[in-house]
Parts: structure tokens; C-alpha cells; sequence
């Protein structure tokens, strides 16, 4: 065969077997040829018996096997010497294969295969016409081995072999499922009509990523109760949440994802629980026992008992019910998500190493232009980062910030767009802005379009809010808050009335004003959500010229407020009525709590303290009348509170005090120092009256606007977590009493050193769940 004539064959980059990419490829200078050497056991083995079309008059041993040669057929319009068109893609792999072949040894000419028989009607043919599958389909043929140390004879013989299946295109096999696809709205909706679905929200297990739960945020329906019989008598916020045992199970749903369950029966929730979760509470029970002697050995060298004694202790055996490990009452698994997490930023490290798979048939699906995203929560799963989407691989180190994106049901993983990349740990701004992006905290300045609908500064209060509003300028209000405060929201007021009773005031800032319904700046606030603290830094919910200015109670300028206020009867403490009301108030001075504690310790006042006093015209310095009055409100406050607070335990409340640290900062906001932040009476002075302004606001609310009222209220305890707690405390001869809230909280006041009590309150912060 004359390798220089004028056909050319089409390229086709689906073509060979699906491991060609580890085999060397041969290719002649006109002619497309791809060469895969494979075993001869491995050949005979996988190739079945195939009709063998040969050369006349060619001489050879079709039963010897060697190396699988890849051929494209040629057109059928290459019988008049016209070249077919190649594509951009098809130019570029020739060349990557032309270059493989000039690193190769050539073959001789009459080494080439024969090309597969041509049909009748492509040999009647003689027009050149669109280029089909068919036509680009991969021949595999097979060449016979030359003998050791000799060269292939001219005319040797190959054999045809059927064409092999493309890997990708139409005929591609559809990539399997690793998990269930979600049921479409449509249908969630009517299973959760028909009581065969629950919906809630999801927990995962950060210590185990492989345990979840699912808090259901609506009572069941009586439906869901008669279809579903472990749901009966279930309590939002009292009963066992539903165990979601698996990753397959948990079908791509994140944390607070609100999502759509699907119950299991308890044999089917038990054999889930056996094969994902024996195992490890295997692991957490060796770590309890070894948990547990340590203390005993402690509480031994407390109480000072003998050795003999601490050995039979010792030595009793610990199992895993008393480790309080437990079957979970409610088993599911998720077959749609209702809601995802809106916050969906997560940060990590970024790595050229794709995730390792136990099934390699997962792997197939994971393209090689990927990067894997490790995020330092473990409850988030890994993702892929396409690598063109990076400007530049960062360090395997620095933190990278990405958002999530899809996570189909044939992948194990889902994708991911990059953000940013945030640098390597350790500096504080860099910790600093890692935990804003975790959290999602927006750090970005306030865009035009919400600064444009804030007032000009400087701002005066209409002269129509002065005639709507009750007038309190003349009021001895004032503001108690931390030294470092700068936006002060809320105030307080006493005053002595005629009949003996006191009139005891709140008044916050009312940022209603400037905030209007489905404004710009409103929908801000409403995806801020709230002003968040950092030690060095302040990160605000509304643009600083209000939350620093015109909606901070500063002292001696008016400002708007909404106040409630009690007549309070001194002796008992009993409100006698209240009042709620728009005003306008002229705050007197700003104190701090080591200012409020020192005139509850009996002290005044420091004169180089600002204060001033309006006189109904202007705003003046404040009188010696006006401070003596600012001292003696303070006395009441104290007074009140102490009452007030010994009802509120008195009545069954429980208040858990983590241990607080307040840092020194330099000019430059990078730490010299830290202590414990003590609570006084004067911040249990202003929670007291808080309190009672919520209270106060809550029952108005819902007097009101009942169909509009929130409850905002606390869950019981984790059982589990609480018995594993006062357990370890009995061993150290503390007895905590969990049959209530008050019965918890009286036992805490029963221990005498103060080190201890705090000690204990943090334990058992542990097992208390957040207020919803």
C-alpha cells in the first residue's frame, strides 16, 4: 500500500478501548493508526471470536495474537481523491498523534492493515456528503507478532475486529446514581398531604459526619401520626428528633437544610444503625471508660479514700449503656430538600488531590480539571473546584473561601465556585475574616443604592414627629452599656410618683423611621440580620451615619424612641400597669457598668463624668440636682432588679454563665492582654429590666396580633449529653438534680465555692440547646 496517497481518514477522539491513554500509540505520516500492546493471555481472555477479513494472497498464523491495532475506515468519498474536512479538535489530537509517531519506529508500507469492506452503495457513491457516526467508528484490528529479534514480515495479515463502543456522545452509557433523585415539589407536597413525609430541619454530627438528625419544625399531623405510629403523641422541641444514619441516607442535604423525610420502620432504622454506628460507639465507649478512671482517680485523691476501695471501683465493667448510648426511637432517610441553606460559603484548603473512592466506578465521574476543596468544618462534605475557575493555585495551606453550588445524584461530590483566597492562619485579621466567611457575615461596604435612601446629616427630627410623639426630653433617661460602646440602643428612666410607686421606663431606639418597608436599605438589614462583634472590630447591620448617630442614644442630642414603661410597686416589685408609646428622649449621660456598680457601692458620681440636662428650650450641663437624680435611679434599678431576679428563680428559671474573656488591644487592634469579664450587679441590673420589656412586649403582641406572635422559647436539655455530664460530676461528689429548670438551678446555688459553681455551670452548658 502506497503510503503517500492522497486519503485521509476522519479522526475520532472517542475511538479505542477505555485505557488507551496508557498505551503507546503508533501512527503513519497519512494514515490514522492507534497500536495497543496488551498481553496475549489478556487478549485471548477478553476478545471473543470475531470474522477476520484478510488480503488475498496473504500468508499468515491468524491464531497468533499480538498487538490490537486501531484503524479508521475511510470515506466513502476518498474514491475520488477529495480530502475529507477535519475539525479544530480532530487537527490538534492528529498533530498530538503525528508526534507520537516521529518518536516511534515506522512501520513499513506494506505492514499497514487492510481497510474493512466497503458497501455497494458507498463504492457507487462518488459525491462527498456530511460525515456520520457511523462513518468516524473505530475498526480494531489485530497484527500478528513478529518473532523475537526479527522484523515484520511485508503483507502479514490483520485481523478485523467489530468496533468498539465510544466512551462518550450519544451512545455513552448514562453515568450511575451514587445517590436517590430528589421527588419534585408536586410530589412532596402530596405525600406530606397524605401523612407518608415530615419535614425539618437538619443537624450534623460535627465529631461524626456520618450521623445526622432531622428536628422536625412542625407538630405532625394527626394523618402523619395514624400512617406513621411512632410519631404519636411527638412534641416540637420535647420528642427524639429523626436519626438520619448515613450519607446515603442524608441524600445531599447540608446543615439546616430544611428538608423532606421519608420514616423508616424500626427493623430497617436498626439495621442502618448496626452496620454505620456500632463501630463507633465501640471507639467512644473504650474513650468513655478511659474518661471515667481518670476521674475516679481524681475523686479519689479529693475524698482521700483508700486504695483498696478505688481498685474495686476500677474494676467494675464498663458497657455501652453506661456510656448512655442508646438506639434512636425515630429512624428516616431524605428524599427531598424544601429549602436549602442560604448561607452556602464554607472555607478550606484547596489541593490537586481528587478525593480517593473506595468504588472505583464513582471515580469515573470525576473529571481530571478539577481541584478537591477540603472545608475545616467536618460536617461539610468535600467538593470539586473546577481549576480554570482559579486565578491562581493557591499554597496547599492558605485558606480559600468557595460557595456551593450543584450536587447532582451521580456524583459523590458537589461543585463549587472559588471566591477568594484568604491566606494562611495564624495572623488575626486572617482568623478574623476566616470566621466571618464561615459564619457568613457580610463584611462588604454598604453599595450606593443603599446609602442614597439615608438622610442627610446634619438631621433634625421633624417638627411633625415632635407633635406625634410623647415628649420624655425632660425625663432623667440615661444609658448604661460597656466602656467601649459606640452604638447605644437602649435606655432606662426612673421616676418617684405621688402615691409612693415607682415609674420605671425602656426606650430603644426606634429605627422604624428611617427603615422603611421594602426599601433598599430595609432588604440589607433584613440579609444582615443583626450587628456582629468581633474584639477589635464591629461589623453593623445598618450604614454607621444610624447605628452610630442617628439611631445611638447619645447624650445630649434628641433622638426618636419606642418606650415602655411600668408603675412599679417598690415593696413586691408588681407591675401595675404599663404603657407603650412613640417618643422623643434627650438621653443625660452616658454610663458604663464600672460607673453603675461604683454608685451601687455606694460611691457618686466622677466629675469628669458628662452629663446634661435638657430644659425643655435647650440642652444644658446638668444640674447637681440632675446627677443626684441620675445616682438615685441607679439605687432604685439595683433595688428592683434584686427582687425581681429572686422571683424569676424563685418561679423555676435557669441562667448557664460561660466564662467570658475581655481583651486589651493595642493602637494598632492586635491583643497585649486578657482577663475574665466579670458580671456585676449593674449588668444583672439592666438584664432584669430587658427582660420585663420583652415580656412586657411579647404579651402585647400577642393580645394584638395573635396569628403574628412568636414564641421564643428554650428546648429541653439533651437527655443523653445531661445524664453523661452528671454523671462525671457525681464522682467528684456533685449531685445536680435534672427533674426541672429550677430544681437544676438550685443546686447550682447549693455549692459553695464560687471556682466550682462556675466550673459546673460550664459543664452544663453542654448539653442545653439554643432558644428558637
Amino acid at each position: 500500500m502506497d503510503l503517500n496517497n492522497n486519503q485521509h481518514n476522519s479522526v475520532n477522539d472517542s475511538s479505542g478501548l477505555a485505557d488507551d491513554q496508557s498505551r503507546p500509540e503508533l501512527t503513519a505520516p497519512s494514515e490514522r493508526i492507534h497500536q495497543h500492546h496488551l498481553p496475549a493471555q489478556d487478549t485471548a481472555q477478553s476478545q471473543p471470536r470475531r470474522r477476520r477479513h484478510r488480503k488475498k494472497g496473504n500468508n499468515d498464523t491468524a491464531n497468533q495474537h499480538g498487538p490490537i491495532v486501531h484503524r479508521e475506515p475511510r470515506q466513502a468519498a476518498a474514491t475520488n481523491n477529495q480530502q475529507q474536512p477535519v475539525t479544530d479538535g480532530q487537527s490538534s489530537h492528529r498533530d498530538k498523534l503525528t508526534a507520537a509517531a516521529h518518536s516511534s519506529a515506522e512501520l513499513p508500507q506494506n505492514d499497514l492493515p487492510s481497510e474493512p469492506p466497503r458497501s455497494k452503495r458507498s463504492q457507487n457513491h462518488q459525491q462527498p456528503r456530511k460525515q456520520t457516526a457511523a462513518d468516524t467508528t473505530n475498526w480494531r484490528l489485530r497484527k500478528l507478532p513478529n518473532e523475537p529479534g526479527t522484523t515484520q514480515a511485508p503483507g502479514s495479515a490483520m485481523r478485523a475486529v467489530t468496533p468498539a463502543k465510544p466512551l462518550h456522545g450519544s451512545q455513552s452509557p448514562a453515568p450511575r446514581k451514587v445517590f436517590a433523585e430528589h421527588y419534585p415539589p408536586k410530589k412532596v407536597t402530596a405525600l406530606m398531604d397524605a401523612g407518608l413525609l415530615v419535614r425539618g430541619v437538619m443537624r450534623i454530627n460535627p465529631k461524626n459526619p456520618t450521623d445526622a438528625y432531622v428536628s422536625l419544625d412542625e407538630s405532625p399531623s394527626p394523618l402523619a401520626q395514624r400512617k406513621n405510629p411512632e410519631l404519636q403523641g411527638y412534641v416540637v422541641g420535647n420528642s427524639s428528633d429523626i436519626y438520619i444514619c448515613g450519607k446515603d441516607s442524608r441524600n445531599r442535604a447540608i446543615n439546616n437544610d430544611v428538608v423532606a423525610v421519608k420514616l423508616l420502620t424500626r427493623k430497617a432504622g436498626r439495621q442502618l444503625y448496626k452496620a454505620n454506628r456500632m463501630g463507633y460507639d465501640k471507639r467512644m465507649d473504650k474513650i468513655t471508660a478511659q474518661r471515667r478512671a481518670r476521674l475516679d482517680r481524681m475523686a479519689d485523691n479529693v475524698k482521700n479514700v483508700n486504695a483498696e476501695a478505688a481498685s474495686d471501683d476500677a474494676a467494675e465493667p464498663q458497657t455501652s449503656n453506661d456510656s448512655g448510648a442508646r438506639m434512636p426511637e425515630l429512624f428516616g432517610v431524605v428524599v427531598a430538600i424544601i429549602t436549602p441553606n442560604a448561607d452556602r460559603v464554607f472555607v478550606g484548603t484547596l489541593s490537586n488531590r481528587l478525593p480517593a473512592h473506595r468504588d472505583s466506578r464513582a471515580s469515573d465521574n470525576i473529571p481530571l480539571d478539577m481541584l478537591q476543596f477540603k472545608p475545616l468544618d467536618p460536617a461539610v462534605p468535600l467538593m470539586l473546584v473546577p481549576k480554570d475557575s482559579v486565578p491562581e493555585i493557591p499554597h496547599h495551606k492558605d485558606i480559600c473561601a468557595v460557595r456551593m453550588e450543584l450536587w447532582p445524584e451521580t456524583s459523590k461530590y458537589p461543585m463549587a465556585t472559588y471566591l477568594k483566597c484568604l491566606g494562611q492562619r495564624g495572623s488575626v485579621e486572617i482568623e478574623t475574616e476566616l470566621i466571618l466567611e464561615e459564619n457568613g457575615v457580610s463584611t462588604e461596604p454598604f453599595p450606593p443604592t443603599v446609602l442614597r435612601s439615608l438622610p442627610k446629616t446634619p438631621w433634625k427630627i421633624p417638627a411633625t414627629e415632635l407633635k406625634s410623639r410623647t415628649d420624655l426630653r425632660t425625663a432623667c433617661i440615661f444609658t448604661i452599656d460597656p466602656p467601649t460602646a459606640r452604638d447605644l440602643d437602649d435606655a432606662v428612666s426612673c421616676q418617684l410618683l405621688p402615691n409612693g410607686n415607682v415609674l420605671i421606663g425602656v426606650h430603644i431606639a426606634d429605627v422604624s423611621f428611617f427603615v422603611r418597608p421594602h426599601t433598599a436599605l430595609d432588604r440589607m438589614a433584613k440579609q444582615r440580620a443583626t450587628t456582629t462583634y468581633m474584639v477589635q472590630r464591629a461589623y453593623p447591620m445598618l450604614p454607621a451615619v444610624l447605628c452610630e448617630d442617628l439611631c445611638s442614644l447619645n447624650p445630649g442630642v434628641d433622638r426618636l424612641a419606642f418606650s415602655v414603661m411600668w408603675e412599679i410597686e417598690p415593696e413586691s416589685a408588681t407591675v401595675c400597669s404599663t404603657w407603650f408609646g412613640r417618643t422623643v428622649i434627650s438621653s443625660a449621660c452616658k454610663l458604663s457598668y464600672d460607673d453603675a456598680q461604683h454608685v451601687i457601692d455606694g460611691g457618686h458620681l466622677a466629675d469628669s463624668l458628662a452629663c446634661f440636662e435638657h430644659t425643655g428650650v435647650r440642652v444644658a450641663p446638668a444640674s447637681q440636682q440632675r446627677r443626684s437624680d441620675i445616682e438615685a435611679s441607679v439605687l432604685w434599678f439595683f433595688r428592683l432588679s434584686k427582687i425581681m431576679r429572686k422571683r424569676r428563680f424563685d418561679e423555676g428559671a435557669l441562667s448557664l454563665h460561660s466564662v467570658r474573656l475581655s481583651f486589651d488591644l493595642d493602637d494598632n487592634g492586635q491583643p497585649i492582654g486578657c482577663r475574665t469579664y466579670d458580671i456585676k450587679d449593674s449588668n444583672r441590673l439592666i438584664e432584669e429590666f430587658m427582660l420585663l420589656a420583652n415580656m412586657s412586649v411579647a404579651a402585647r403582641i400577642e393580645a394584638c396580633f395573635p396569628d403574628a406572635a412568636l414564641l421564643r422559647r428554650h428546648s429541653p436539655p439533651l437527655e443523653r449529653r445531661l445524664d453523661e455530664v452528671c454523671r462525671q460530676l457525681s464522682h467528684s461528689g456533685i449531685d445536680i438534680d435534672t427533674q426541672s429548670a429550677g430544681a437544676i438551678s438550685r443546686s447550682i446555688q447549693d455549692i459553695s465555692d464560687p471556682a466550682i459553681r462556675y466550673t459546673v455551670e460550664e459543664m452544663l452548658i453542654s448539653p442545653m440547646q439554643r432558644a428558637a
